[in-house]
């Protein structure tokens, strides 16, 4: 996918192609002065301030868009995930046997869920942190600790297909296995904002 600067460099050729022809067309010699203000002076500034800014109103548009469709999208798996889990606390099962050491895989792989949900926090405050006080230092460290981020999500997935791998999980702890799997996808995915929001304090300079 092009990015919006290669939009803007192909829009400002093509404008400055344009307003070249506009001025040629107002005064057939136009002196040097007269180059100056209307075709360097008032095209910069139609092009920085007026065409440049409906560009990014609507690159940001777009963008919000997305994000608010992917926000329906959690929601939806939520309330799919809770209709689930009322299903099967209404439909009394019995008693599932667990094998040895499941509850505590269980236990561990949900402990490492919250572990990564305080390292997403912790990106997510430090990033607008760095954006509010621009802060370069503090945005170069959340884009370096984004991978552990990633890390932590690649070995709950593994502790997730050892649990797995135990076998007679029953219904309600293969539930909660699944239900971890989307979480940390979702973590994942809030760490990957976290890092975005720092590389645009970088991008801001200080």
């Amino acid at each position: 996918m092009l990015s919006t600067n290669f939009y803007k460099v192909v829009f400002g050729v093509a404008f400055s192609l344009l307003w070249a022809r506009i001025m040629y067309a107002i005064w057939e010699q136009p002196s040097y002065l007269t180059f100056i203000w209307f075709y360097l002076g008032v095209g910069s500034l139609l092009l920085k301030w007026v065409f440049f800014e409906i560009i990014d109103r609507i690159r940001i548009r777009i963008t919000m868009r997305s994000v608010q469709r992917e926000l329906e999208e959690a929601d939806t798996r939520v309330e799919e995930s809770i209709a689930d889990i009322e299903d099967e606390t209404e439909t009394s099962q019995p008693l599932e046997v667990q094998p040895p050491g499941l509850y505590e895989m269980m236990v561990r792989v949900e402990g490492e869920v919250l572990s990564m949900a305080a390292m997403v926090e912790s990106a997510v405050l430090r990033s607008m942190d760095s954006l509010r006080y621009k802060d370069i230092e503090l945005a170069r460290e959340v884009v370096q600790e984004e991978q552990k981020i990633d890390q932590k999500e690649f070995d709950i997935r593994y502790s997730c297909m050892e649990v797995i791998e135990k076998g007679l999980l029953g219904r309600k702890n293969l539930y909660r296995i699944i239900a971890t799997l989307g979480v940390i996808t979702e973590l994942e995915r809030i760490g990957d904002y976290a890092e975005g929001i720092a590389k645009i304090s970088l991008m801001f300079g200080d």
